[in-house]
């Protein structure tokens, strides 16, 4: 293994709470601040609430290439006490994710969601919340790696539709959940596009992760464009998995955090395209005056 990779490895285990055996949960978030050697009162927490009318426009951010995402993996369905994680087994087939940054591998995926499915999500879009929160987090495998940019994480809005029906890869994820912290099943055939939208264009931000330690190492790509899941899904979810205290796991979000001055960023030229648009109203206000005045 490149020693890049070794490295990030390391640096993954150090950066998650559960690594270092640190009890948490969901209910005391501002617990979190008070513990030496995280920074959950960092200056780049996630997630935040995404403003569209102060996005800015970036003509350095590439359109991302998702690599073997459309192939299918085995792997182990993991209940960490804290959500529900897929662990891909990536020994022969590698599913990568290409941006601006570099080339990134992926580790895991796994769930957000809430009591209701009007909450669950932990990143906001002017206010509003989503059902559940589905993060692909992947590590650096190209260029060079600092604290910053070793982790990069592709998430995904989840919506929930009492008129799908529970099939393909959602049914696979919610026919066998590990209830009890630390238990796991072998799960074969889950396809990651499948919980991905067709259309990649994306929010970018630097963040952090959204669990303890909170550690400020993750570059934050979320999609514009949520997925539909099967409300029974997230039903599934919310109502079959157990914390590390034996309770129901109803909701593991983290709140939002403050942007501290932060940009959010998406592709194109120019500034804020609530700006732009504006100034197309104001031009064509003054063109139709001008016309009107030609008229008398």
């Amino acid at each position: 293994m490149k020693l890049l990779e070794v490295s990030l490895c390391i640096l993954l285990s150090l950066v998650t709470a559960n690594a270092i055996g640190v009890a948490w949960n969901y209910s005391d978030q501002d617990a979190w601040k008070t513990v030496d050697g995280w920074d959950c009162d960092g200056r780049r927490q996630s997630p935040i609430n995404i403003v569209t009318s102060a996005l800015v426009r970036r003509s350095s951010l590439i359109d991302l290439v998702l690599t073997n995402f459309d192939q299918t993996y085995d792997g182990n369905w993991t209940n960490t006490g804290h959500a529900l994680q897929f662990n891909p087994d990536t020994s022969s087939l590698v599913p990568t994710f290409q941006n601006h940054l570099g080339t990134y591998q992926l580790v895991q995926f796994h769930f957000h969601w809430g009591r209701t499915s009007a909450v669950g999500s932990e990143h906001q879009v002017d206010g509003s919340t989503y059902g559940g929160e589905l993060h692909f987090v992947t590590r650096k495998t190209t260029g060079s790696a600092t604290a910053g940019d070793a982790f990069a994480v592709l998430g995904v809005l989840l919506r929930g539709d009492s008129s799908l029906s529970l099939s393909g890869v959602w049914s696979s994820l919610a026919s066998d959940i590990p209830s009890d912290e630390g238990d796991y099943v072998s799960l074969s055939g889950i396809r990651p596009m499948d919980m991905i939208p067709a259309n990649l264009s994306y929010y970018y931000y630097q963040g952090s992760l959204t669990t303890p330690a909170c550690s400020e190492v993750v570059q934050w790509f979320l999609l514009r464009n949520a997925v539909s899941v099967p409300e029974q899904f997230l039903q599934a979810m919310r109502t079959s998995v157990l914390d590390a205290d034996g309770a129901v796991l109803q909701q593991n979000y983290r709140d939002t955090q403050p942007l501290n001055g932060r940009k959010v960023m998406i592709q194109g030229t120019g500034g804020s395209p609530v700006r732009q648009n504006s100034l197309s109203i104001i031009l064509l206000v003054l063109l139709s005056v001008f016309i009107l005045g030609l008229c008398h």
